[in-house]
C-alpha cells in the first residue's frame, strides 16, 4: 500500500469514529499529506514499507525546522498532531512498530492575548451603514454581526446557522439559537433583543426579495447575492469592511468579536463557568485567557485616565527624546 492510500483510509477513520469537525479533518488532511510530499521528495517515500525502513524522529524534526520561519508555532503544533495522529494510526493497523512523532517534542509558543474591541467601537460597528450595498445586503451584514457578538459564535458556527436553529419567540429571554460547535457538539445560546429583532427584520426582508423559499427553516441565514450559504470569508470581508467604514482604530477578524463577547461579558461580572458554557470552550483554561485581557484592559484605562500616570508618561517621553 502506498502512503497516500494510508491517508486516505486514516481520513475515513478519523471522520466515522473521532467525531472531529469537517476543518479539523480537512487540517489534518492537508498537513500530513504536505509532509509526506515532504517525504517524497526528499527520502524518496512512496510506500509504507519505505516508511517503515527509513522513517526516525529527524524526518519530522527537520521538516518542521523548514517551516519554523515561515509559521507560527501554534501552526506548527498542529502539524505535529496531524503526524502522530496518522502514525498512531498506523501503528494500531501493525504497519508501523512505533510512532517517531511521539519523541518530537512540542513546540513551545507563548499565546498572544485575544484581540478584541471596546463596547463603544462595537456599537459603532453595528450602528454604521453603507446605503450604497442596498437594503438587504445592508441589513444581512449588520445582523451577522449583532448575532455574532451577541451569541458569541465562531465565524465557522454563524455560516452554518439555518433558521431552524432559530428561537426568536423565547419567552425567557430575546431569543436563543442552537450552534454546533467543534465536535459536533450541541449547546444552547440565548439571543439579545437587538440581535433577534434584526433576525425578524432579515427574515422579512430576504422572503419579500427572494420568495418564501429563502425563509423556510431549512435555509441559510446569512446568504449572498446568488442565494447561496455565506462563507467564513466573506464574513471576513464584512466586517473588515464595516471596520474601515466605522473608523475604527484597531481592526480585528470574525473571531475578535467572539473575544469582545467574553470580554465584556467577564467586565460586567459574570462568572468563568458560564462564560465556558456560552463560548462552547472544552476547557476552561482556555476561558482563563480573558482574565489577562481584563486585567489588561484595566490598566490601559487607568493609564489613560489618572492624571498622574499621564504626567509620568509625558515626562518619560520628555526625557527620552533628548
Amino acid at each position: 500500500m502506498t502512503v497516500r492510500e494510508a491517508i486516505i483510509s486514516w481520513l475515513e477513520t478519523l471522520k466515522e469514529g473521532r467525531r472531529l469537525s469537517q476543518n479539523t479533518v480537512r487540517a489534518y488532511s492537508k498537513d500530513v499529506q504536505s509532509w509526506c510530499e515532504d517525504l517524497e521528495s526528499r527520502l524518496g517515500i512512496r510506500t509504507l514499507q519505505e516508511l517503515e525502513a527509513n522513517l526516525d524522529p529527524r524526518a519530522v524534526r527537520s521538516y518542521l525546522a523548514q517551516l519554523d520561519r515561515s509559521l507560527e508555532r501554534s501552526s506548527l503544533s498542529r502539524k505535529l498532531s496531524a503526524i502522530r495522529e496518522f502514525l498512531r494510526f498506523l501503528r494500531e493497523k501493525g504497519v508501523l512498530s512505533r510512532n517517531v512523532a511521539s519523541l518530537v517534542p512540542t513546540p513551545r509558543h507563548r499565546r498572544g492575548l485575544p484581540r478584541f474591541l471596546r463596547v463603544d467601537e462595537l456599537s459603532d460597528l453595528v450602528e454604521v451603514s453603507n446605503p450604497q450595498e442596498g437594503e438587504e445586503t445592508e441589513l444581512r451584514d449588520r445582523t451577522l454581526i449583532e448575532v455574532m457578538y451577541s451569541a458569541g459564535l465562531r465565524v465557522s458556527e454563524l455560516v452554518a446557522l439555518s433558521w431552524k436553529d432559530l428561537d426568536l419567540e423565547s419567552l425567557e429571554v430575546g431569543g436563543w439559537v442552537r450552534v454546533f460547535g467543534k465536535g459536533s457538539k450541541e449547546r444552547r445560546v440565548p439571543l439579545g433583543e437587538p440581535a433577534v429583532l434584526a433576525l425578524r427584520g432579515l427574515r422579512a426582508a430576504v422572503i419579500l426579495s427572494r420568495g418564501a423559499e429563502a425563509g423556510e427553516a431549512s435555509a441559510p441565514v446569512f446568504i449572498n447575492q446568488r442565494g447561496g450559504r455565506l462563507t467564513t470569508r466573506s464574513v471576513a470581508r464584512v466586517l473588515e469592511k464595516r471596520l474601515l467604514e466605522a473608523g475604527a482604530a484597531r481592526r480585528v477578524s470574525p473571531h475578535g468579536i467572539r473575544h469582545s463577547f467574553a470580554t465584556h461579558l467577564l467586565a460586567a461580572g459574570a462568572d468563568l463557568r458560564s462564560i465556558q458554557e456560552l463560548l462552547g470552550h472544552a476547557r476552561l483554561s482556555t476561558t482563563q485567557r480573558y482574565t489577562h485581557v481584563d486585567i489588561g484592559t484595566l490598566m490601559e484605562d487607568y493609564a489613560r485616565a489618572h492624571p498622574l500616570v499621564q504626567g509620568s508618561q509625558v515626562l518619560r517621553k520628555r526625557k527620552s527624546s533628548r
